[in-house]
């Protein structure tokens, strides 16, 4: 039997981007000391499954809250940069990724890619 506590739906005081801004600010490594994995880049950023992100996501949000597509949806909105990396994604806010980091294509940006390979390799002409 469910208990009244586990009933009650947390309300939330911030828009899920202003949610998704402020964790990214609090989880990341303050001035990147003591990372735990060297492999990791040193930045703003963090790794959205070894910060606790996606988990924090769902706490917050609902078990059946997807974080995934939270973030993919921010991404292609322009508020942050997400990027594939080791078995989740590293997400900065926009304006503070590495250089490095900087070429990569938001996700609608990466679908329309897609869809002009597929359409070249059909034979369509591409434009």
């Amino acid at each position: 039997m469910k208990t009244k506590q586990a009933d009650k739906r947390r309300v939330h005081k911030l828009p899920v981007a202003k949610w998704v801004v402020a964790a990214i600010q609090e989880l990341r490594p303050a001035e990147n000391q003591k990372r735990r994995d060297k492999e990791l880049p040193e930045s703003a950023g963090i790794h959205v499954v070894w910060s606790g992100f996606n988990r924090r996501f769902k706490e917050e949000y609902g078990k059946d809250a997807d974080p995934k597509a939270v973030t993919d949806k921010l991404a292609d909105d322009g508020i942050i940069v997400k990027v594939p990396w080791r078995g989740g994604a590293m997400v900065f806010i926009k304006g503070e990724e590495p250089d490095s980091f900087k070429h990569q294509l938001s996700p609608r940006e990466d679908r329309q890619v897609a869809e002009r390979i597929r359409a070249r390799v059909r034979g369509d002409r591409v434009g």
